[in-house]
């Protein structure tokens, strides 16, 4: 999935689209993931040291990947 990605992210820069990850990941592992991967887009800790929920929880996701799309 990285290859599409970050070919979309490329393919819309400078038009009004946003691509948003979150993982499950440790933060090690995470970091390994952008580094390794070229992750050219934000991605957010699903659970956050401090945070009092999960971000897949408030969006009742319930299995990776889930592809949520927001539109005017």
């Amino acid at each position: 999935m990285y290859p599409h990605e970050r070919s979309l992210v490329n393919e819309m820069k400078g038009r009004p689209f946003a691509l948003i990850g979150v993982n499950s990941d440790a933060p090690d592992r995470a970091g390994a993931a952008v580094a390794d991967n070229g992750i050219n887009w934000r991605s957010f800790q699903d659970a956050p040291e401090g945070a009092t929920s999960k971000i897949s929880e408030d969006w009742l996701l319930n299995s990776w990947p889930t592809i949520v799309v927001l539109d005017a």
